[in-house]
């Protein structure tokens, strides 16, 4: 079998289990598919942080390697795609085949990136490396919609496949028993989550105290001792997890009856195992998520930023019985979504071997 040399741009040593998994089943779908492939890993996030572009490195890149991967994950935010190439024009000189592979945008709340704006004609990097891709899959129709609006080719290249983790995560039952009431994930250092870490306090305090059948999921070793913390701190004996694998975010997910999450891939791991679930929402893709699941995603969703103005208790009483009210309609729309999701990825996957092999 030939053995691909595969240029893999991810995020493959943050302290956040969406972005391991991401990259990881980038490797597995490749391998999956017949593709047998040698990953060369670049960190985007140590290029960011030493200020180090690839722009010197492009003629090395067209002779040493057969594709370039760019994926899973939060890609196309301006925080990470504007520090491949330092010139955006660069991205044009990739002579090998590049993929974007189940890429998103990323907007924290009230910290906008303006995608609405950019167009074919932007110079924004963003543009430029969508315009140079052979392939495009993204994760939700927000991104679907940025990246048609500056393909005018888009209707062969672009592709809504969702994030690959939904395919590897799931459970694979349409009911594997209920073990749990509600499965939780709050991180209280993420992002712009830290602002209002006294007001997800306050909502962990009234969980806690609701019910002890909650399973605390962790997606970071941070966010595992803050939620040992907690619970040694409110004297309660629930299970607090922090799963580092496929099978083990699949086991933590899969036998829970609702979900109130913050983190996307939190989200995700409950779509792919038919779980209901409300968001903290902190980013502009936690709602681009939930838009592809309900008619109104208002329903499912408190906005983070609004937590230290409302009545906590009542908020969280308005999530819980919207998701108690609609659990079997969101799980049916969950369900359509995963089966169209995949479908997509499989038109993906064969356009993907197509190009190289």
């Amino acid at each position: 079998m030939h053995q691909y040399q595969v240029l893999h741009i991810c995020l493959p040593h943050e302290d956040n289990l969406g972005d391991q998994l991401a990259h990881q089943v980038v490797h597995k779908a490749l391998q999956d598919h017949g593709l047998g492939c040698r990953f060369h890993e670049v960190d985007l996030w140590e290029l960011r942080t030493q200020e180090r572009f690839l722009d010197d490195e492009i003629d090395r890149i067209n002779e040493q390697f057969d594709f370039m991967v760019i994926g899973a994950g939060g890609m196309l935010s301006p925080g990470l795609i504007n520090f491949v190439f330092r010139d955006p024009g660069n991205w044009s000189r990739i002579n090998i085949p590049l993929f974007f592979f189940g890429v998103g945008v990323i907007a924290n709340n009230t910290l906008p990136n303006h995608y609405a704006i950019l167009g074919p004609d932007s110079d924004a990097p963003l543009v430029k490396a969508l315009q140079a891709a052979s392939l495009v899959s993204v994760r939700d129709m927000r991104t679907w919609l940025t990246a048609a609006k500056v393909l005018p080719d888009h209707r062969e290249r672009l592709f809504l496949t969702g994030c690959p983790t939904i395919f590897y995560t799931g459970n694979g039952h349409e009911d594997p028993g209920t073990a749990h009431s509600l499965a939780l994930n709050i991180p209280f250092n993420h992002g712009v989550c830290s602002k209002y870490s006294d007001s997800l306090l306050q909502v962990v305090a009234l969980l806690l105290n609701h019910t002890d059948s909650i399973k605390w999921i962790c997606h970071s070793s941070v966010e595992k001792t803050h939620a040992d913390e907690v619970v040694k701190q409110f004297d309660k004996k629930i299970e607090v997890l922090y799963p580092r694998d496929i099978q083990s975010v699949r086991e933590a997910y899969m036998g829970c009856e609702l979900a109130l999450v913050t983190k996307a891939h939190a989200a995700l791991f409950c779509l792919a195992n038919l779980v209901p679930f409300g968001f903290f929402s902190y980013d502009m893709k936690c709602d681009a998520l939930m838009e592809m699941i309900a008619d109104f995603p208002g329903d499912y969703i408190c906005h983070i930023e609004t937590l230290p103005k409302v009545n906590i208790a009542g908020m969280l009483s308005r999530l819980l019985y919207n998701l108690q009210r609609d659990a079997a309609r969101l799980k049916a729309s969950q369900r359509v979504l995963v089966r169209k999701l995949r479908s997509e990825f499989v038109f993906f996957m064969k356009a993907l071997i197509e190009k190289v092999a």
